[in-house]
């Protein structure tokens, strides 16, 4: 099936395929990805963006809305800029191609914090990279996702933390 500029979906990354080629990196960078957002030192400002979704108290399902919610916005976020403008960039070339996706990426960032967009660029690339090595945003899904729920847990444990101090 093909949609704009002739972009056929499983070029534009909606595709699993070769699955096992990928799933054990993806996974070990999801680990790492986790554990970054966990770990990084959480701002003031930081607090006020992480996490988005703040219950009173959390619960199965107030993580299940978590995880939910993140996941159908990074989908089309992946989609979108490792997905259909990397494949619709791709005859330009590799390294103008995640140049270009990784450059709006990074101004995409921009409205949360300047560590925010400068953080984007190298996780650009690389899920830029995975994305053209693998023909699939999956990894560059799950990736960012592991980011995003590490980075919002190390936000909660921040938030309980100044709340005891």
């Amino acid at each position: 099936m093909k949609f704009g500029f002739g972009i056929d979906l499983a070029a534009a990354g909606l595709s699993v395929r070769g699955a096992g080629s990928w799933l054990p990196l993806t996974l070990a960078l999801s680990a790492v990805g986790f554990a970054i957002g966990f770990l990084s030192k959480k701002s003031p400002a930081d607090l006020v963006s992480y996490p988005q979704f703040l219950p009173s108290r959390w619960t199965v399902t107030g993580w299940t809305i978590e995880i939910g919610s993140w996941s159908i916005y990074l989908a089309a976020y992946e989609f979108a800029f490792r997905g259909y403008l990397l494949a619709a960039l791709a005859p330009l070339g590799p390294v103008a191609a995640v140049t270009a996706t990784t450059a709006l990426y990074a101004v995409a960032h921009l409205p949360k914090s300047s560590k925010e967009a400068a953080g984007a660029v190298p996780f650009g690339v690389i899920a830029s990279l995975l994305s053209l090595r693998y023909g699939s945003i999956v990894p560059a899904f799950a990736i960012h996702l592991a980011i995003a729920l590490g980075n919002d847990s190390g936000s909660l444990r921040a938030i309980r933390k100044m709340a005891a101090e």
